[in-house]
């Protein structure tokens, strides 16, 4: 009986889901026919609700997102193109080249739009006199130069095929076509035709045309091996001449070639004996042992022993002055260790020109070293530059105890008092800072019983004594707080902790609109309601995504459904609908 019912329930969700996908397919087919129809909006509004239908089918969303692409295209939106173009880009990142949804014609549409191939040229003209017409718009257009000349060819016109090319060079001076071309209608001029020949080599040194003109100009100087290193080049030959020029420089190696082989014996010596044998390896191998012999009966030098002396210790690195610091360092510059050191004392001396110059040499070397974060935030806040302590700490995880004093230091500066608590509460032995512990005291006691119960609770959750409810209303209380810093810490490790749990992608949608990823934050928020997430005013926090993410079609249908749903968040629902009307 379990079994059946199983077995129904299952079958309702399935048809449940396809009943879903089925309307979201219908929408999509909607939306295809209307941009057939040049109706882009409407094509552009059921676009955008069958793309939030399909975010879990590639395919479908790749065909949604590509459309609504060219449509933006289409209707001149630069700003709104250039988003869509992102989304498609972070899809297809995933996706690869499939695009089983997309026939090839919007395909091809999308890829020259996204500059990923050459838009299709415009057919030519057949006419000499509008080609001339393009080219005196465009003088660079090869594509006319090339026929141009090959109706001027075709027509007889050798003249004035001559002049245009001679202008077309001009302006095309490396292009192989046009040099091509004009080689051919002057091969009998051969001064210019050696010109020609020798331009294309530089810029193709296997071109055929020009290395069969150059074989034939060396065989004219008698210089042979050039000529058939050029015919050795020579694929498809034009000139009648060239079979002949081959056989001759085939007979003239063929016939060197005998020469060399004829060779007279070599004569012997008069005072050699014809009849001497060289050396045995028997004789040989014995003069080798020999000398081996005589090398091992040779006496080993003694070596005299010296009492070996303990070197002496040297000092530690926090002993140097700054002068032997600079000498070790001038040495070695590699030596990161004298270099922090050198830094350190330079700031003691506020030398903050000499420290800035060897910062820069350790932030190369390693910019995440928490030695190096440590110089940095001091060298930045004693020159009272608070802002960029905060700025290049402030996302740090691996600060030491004096990176985290300096950045809070900064915080206070910048009256930041939370966050400048935060940092120093990171601080493990407060001893070596004079004053602090009196001082984040006063902080904790000044933030009230709400803070103070807050970060309680973090200390509970980090020390394993939190229920699941009881994370589930500190992740509520950060992310009301705005508490960007604590709430991105522990919603990870809510994520690591409960993976499956709808909650949790609740606050990561939640999170993502905190940190203005509104794109993000919207395909999360219809994700919950496509799998029928309920309550913790869902509706209204999606229209407030997909408002910020400029989707106002789907903003109103979302806060629809959150007045329906009974909101809290009414009059916020009202001012926003009120701007997209």
């Amino acid at each position: 009986m379990k079994l059946k019912m199983g077995c129904f329930w299952l079958i309702v969700s399935l048809t449940a889901l396809w009943a879903q996908h089925g309307f979201y397919l219908q929408v999509y087919n909607d939306a295809k026919a209307a941009m057939q129809l040049d109706d882009l909006e409407k094509a552009n509004e059921l676009f955008e609700i069958a793309a939030f239908g399909f975010l879990d089918y590639p395919d479908y969303l790749l065909s949604c997102r590509v459309r609504m692409a060219l449509l933006s295209s289409h209707q001149g939106n630069a700003e709104e193109l250039k988003s869509r173009l992102i989304l498609v880009k972070s899809l297809r990142n995933s996706m690869g080249d499939s695009h089983q949804q997309i026939e090839n014609a919007i395909w091809e549409e999308y890829l020259v739009l996204a500059g990923e191939k050459e838009p299709p040229s415009p057919p030519l003209p057949d006419s000499t006199e509008a080609l001339n017409d393009l080219l005196e718009l465009d003088v660079t257009h090869l594509s006319a130069w090339k026929r141009y000349v090959t109706l001027l060819k075709e027509e007889g016109r050798l003249d004035e095929c001559r002049k245009l090319l001679k202008r077309a060079r001009n302006m095309l001076p490396d292009n192989t076509f046009l040099l091509t071309v004009a080689l051919e209608m002057d091969l009998d001029r051969r001064r210019t035709a050696l010109d020609l020949a020798q331009s294309l080599l530089t810029i193709e040194p296997t071109h055929s045309l020009a290395n069969e003109v150059l074989a034939h100009e060396a065989y004219r100087k008698k210089e042979r091996l050039a000529a058939r290193d050029h015919l050795q080049r020579v694929t498809e030959p034009l000139m009648p001449q060239t079979a002949q020029l081959r056989d001759d420089l085939d007979s003239w190696f063929l016939e060197q070639a005998k020469i060399a082989t004829e060779r007279i014996e070599p004569e012997q010596p008069e005072n050699q004996d014809p009849n001497r044998q060289p050396p045995s390896k028997d004789v040989l191998r014995s003069d080798s042992e020999n000398q081996a012999n005589r090398v091992e009966e040779e006496p080993a030098e003694t070596i005299s022993e010296e009492t070996s002396q303990e070197p002496e210790e040297e000092p530690a690195i926090s002993d140097l002055s700054t002068r032997e610091l600079e000498r070790i360092v001038a040495r070695d510059p590699s030596n990161t260790e004298a270099r922090f050191e050198l830094v350190t004392q330079y700031l003691q001396m506020r030398k903050f020109r000499k420290t800035q110059k060897h910062l820069l040499v350790l932030g190369r070397v390693d910019s995440q070293d928490p030695n190096y974060l440590d110089a940095f935030a001091h060298y930045h806040f004693l020159k009272g530059n608070y802002a960029q302590v905060i700025e290049g700490l402030e996302k740090q995880t691996n600060l030491n105890d004096k990176a985290n004093y300096y950045l809070g230091k900064s915080f206070l500066a910048k009256n930041q008092q939370s966050e400048a608590y935060r940092s120093f509460a990171r601080i493990k032995n407060l001893e070596p800072f004079p004053g602090l512990k009196a001082e984040v005291e006063d902080l904790r006691q000044s933030f009230g019983p709400d803070f103070q119960v807050t970060q309680q609770l973090l200390i509970d959750w980090d020390q394993g004594n939190l229920s699941i409810g009881k994370k589930r209303e500190l992740m509520f209380s950060l992310l009301e707080r705005l508490d960007r810093e604590n709430a991105g810490t522990y919603l990870q490790r809510y994520l690591q902790e409960y993976p499956k749990d709808e909650m949790g992608r609740y606050f990561r949608a939640r999170f993502a609109l905190l940190n203005e990823n509104f794109e993000q934050a919207s395909e999360e928020f219809h994700r919950l309601v496509n799998t029928n997430f309920k309550g913790h005013e869902v509706y209204y926090w999606a229209g407030v995504a997909f408002f910020k993410a400029n989707k106002p079609f789907v903003t109103k249908y979302m806060l629809d459904r959150a007045l329906q749903t009974g909101s809290q968040h009414r009059q916020e629902i009202e001012e926003i609908l009120t701007q997209i009307k």
